[in-house]
């Protein structure tokens, strides 16, 4: 299989991308050729031929990263409230991607979001059977406070029995 890919970047991201690329051997590609031509439609434009064997998923994922990389899409900073309002093509590359500081900021921020966006009520996906719940703030407490003291319960169990082993084996 060939492919062939087009992105416009300048001398540094250029530079990451050719050392990028170098490393894909792992997966099946082998690279044809990796130059920029003036013919393209911007000036800069790095063309990437490749032959590829095995993984195409895997290197169309990476691909898909080394555009977010380029200088092609826009980089925006990650703000749930404006990201939500941004229409969404999933037919070609993102003209804009969001980017977060970590993951765990962008959850917290995204959380944040979804409790000012209806505070009365919480939503719950259950991933096993692929549903959502939807409960008021009271209802959770309760829950999750019934939830609690079961575990305390198990935990107390737990050492209760610990330390029960813990006696006989000392007088033995």
């Amino acid at each position: 299989m060939h492919l062939v890919l087009s992105l416009h970047c300048s001398g540094d991201s250029r530079d990451v991308l050719q050392s990028a690329l170098a490393k894909f051997s792992f997966i099946g590609l082998h690279l044809g050729h990796l130059e920029t031509r003036p013919d393209l439609a911007h000036p800069g434009e790095l063309e990437i031929r490749a032959q590829l064997s095995g993984k195409k998923v895997q290197f169309l994922d990476a691909l898909t990263k080394l555009y977010a990389c380029s200088d092609g899409p826009g980089h925006e900073l990650f703000e749930p409230e404006v990201t939500a309002l941004r229409p969404y093509a999933d037919s070609d590359y993102q003209p804009v991607y969001f980017v977060a500081e970590s993951i765990q900021k962008a959850m917290d921020s995204v959380r944040a979001y979804a409790r000012s966006i209806c505070p009365q009520r919480v939503n719950i996906y259950h991933p096993l059977s692929r549903t959502i719940q939807s409960v008021s703030t009271h209802t959770l407490v309760d829950c999750r406070m019934g939830q609690l003291q079961r575990k305390c319960a198990e935990l107390c169990h737990l050492m209760e029995t610990m330390k029960a082993e813990t006696i006989l084996e000392e007088e033995k």
